[in-house]
């Protein structure tokens, strides 16, 4: 049997390198997300400003419409604040593994954000049901953990 115990601990170490991997690339995949949403909301925003500049009054064509909500299933007011779009995003890309709290807060300073605008924006969200916390984690309502967890708790 000691002859099978080394090529599972390889297996096993293969595996465990494949998923930090794999993390590595999704942390990299979801940073350019974020990137890219900030940048869209500032050129909203600086479309709008031009917009009101000119008279028009009136915003450009569809930009209202592309505001980030919340996910199905939740409250539908739009996210308050980039801190906390982000945020949404971020455990939404997560999925059922969630975030820890530093990772969020990373998040929202790599985006040029303040860590205090991070804690208050975990500590709205959470408030208002939009994400939960467990064991140091942070979860989106809709992942599996987090449904996992809530329904442990009841228990």
């Amino acid at each position: 049997m000691s002859t099978t115990t080394p090529s599972l601990d390889n297996i096993v170490a293969n595996l465990d390198a494949q998923i930090s991997d794999k993390h590595a690339i999704v942390s990299g995949i979801l940073d350019e997300i974020v990137q890219l949403k900030i940048r869209r909301e500032r050129i909203v925003d600086t479309l709008r400003e031009i917009s009101g500049a000119v008279g028009a009054g009136a915003s450009p064509s569809g930009l209202d419409s592309q505001r980030v909500s919340a996910p199905d299933g939740m409250n539908k007011a739009p996210i308050q604040g980039k801190a906390s779009a982000l945020i949404v995003e971020a455990l939404r890309t997560a999925g059922e593994l969630g975030l820890s709290g530093a990772e969020l807060s990373k998040k929202v300073i790599d985006a040029g954000l303040s860590s205090a605008a991070a804690d208050k924006a975990k500590t709205r969200l959470r408030q208002a049901g939009m994400v939960t916390q467990k064991g140091g984690r942070w979860y989106s309502p809709n992942s599996a953990d987090a449904t996992a967890l809530s329904q442990s708790e009841e228990v």
